[in-house]
């Protein structure tokens, strides 16, 4: 991918997934009678390996670790569940990149539209290429 695509930049996916514990990993709590951990992943999606490896147990949140993963001057690339507008301004102010798809009902005011050239690679667009500012709804990420 780094030379068919090299003008996307460094990009790094980022997730958490949960892998079976045996019971005897007190430290792995998730729920009475089952054990399990979370693995926090980096992923560098141009050559195809992971890059940083962190576990906690299984109720360790995700978000904290994108900081970890992530390092500046890479586009991270995420799900609706790293979604946290708080995240978003310290990710930019730290010169990290980010696409993370949002979760719906999320109220947004588009503040400057961009030009597509046709011929690019984006494969999707709500319902136009903009910066956005983003409010949180009371309740909601």
């Amino acid at each position: 991918m780094p030379h068919q695509h090299a003008d996307l930049g460094n990009l790094a996916a980022f997730d958490g997934s949960l892998i079976d514990t045996v019971l005897s990993m007190t430290w792995a709590d998730y729920r009475k009678g089952s054990k399990k951990a979370k693995v926090h992943l980096g992923f560098n999606l141009n050559q195809g390996i992971p890059t940083k490896i962190f576990i906690t147990n299984g109720k360790g949140a995700e978000r904290p670790f994108v900081n970890q993963l992530l390092s500046p001057g890479q586009t991270g690339v995420g799900d609706r569940g790293y979604q946290k507008h708080v995240l978003f301004d310290l990710l930019q102010v730290e010169g990290k990149s980010f696409v993370i798809r949002i979760k719906a009902g999320t109220n947004n005011t588009p503040i400057k539209e961009h030009e597509v050239n046709p011929d690019c690679i984006v494969f999707f667009m709500m319902p136009k290429f903009c910066s956005v500012l983003w409010k949180t709804i009371i309740g909601r990420a």
